[in-house]
């Protein structure tokens, strides 16, 4: 199970720590994206509030679009899915693009272990982004490829 900052919240202080989870984006994220969404997060909401996995992914989807958007000069599909198609945003938790395969982003995973103060210290991220398998595509055609065992009894 993935324990965001937000449900981290809700579990009792002395249970905060230790927890693993698995995410493209935390909000300890070293990234200069990542320190300018802080800001305007904590400006907008607070101290008290931390921004999770939702809430950045939110805010790059918002912001990938409108940049597409305005690079495309329209809103319609047709003009929008040229520009989408090689659009790069920097994002909080790294660099955001499409694979076009599978129209999934390509992220880079990350994970962290909870802290007492609610937070979550990267124990490891990818060397690099990862391209989505939703459609279990390169699954399949892995198995297809798989050594075929004799499954007869041998006399």
């Amino acid at each position: 199970m993935t324990t965001t900052v937000s449900k981290l919240a809700k579990i009792k202080k002395d249970a905060h720590t230790g927890h693993l989870t698995v995410a493209p984006y935390l909000s300890t994220t070293q990234t200069e994206a990542n320190q300018q969404f802080l800001q305007n997060f904590r400006e907008r909401f607070g101290d008290e509030v931390s921004p999770s996995v939702y809430s950045e992914t939110t805010y790059s989807l918002v912001h990938f679009y409108a940049d597409a958007a305005r690079v495309a000069g329209q809103t319609d599909s047709a003009s929008l899915l040229p520009t989408l198609s090689v659009a790069v945003f920097k994002a909080p938790g790294g660099d955001l693009s499409i694979d076009l395969d599978t129209n999934h982003f390509i992220l880079r995973p990350q994970v962290g272990r909870s802290t007492a103060n609610g937070h979550y210290e990267i124990v490891w991220s990818s060397p690099q982004s990862i391209h989505q398998d939703p459609y279990l595509l390169h699954m399949i055609a892995a198995l297809a490829n798989w050594p075929q065992h004799d499954r007869r009894r041998s006399e």
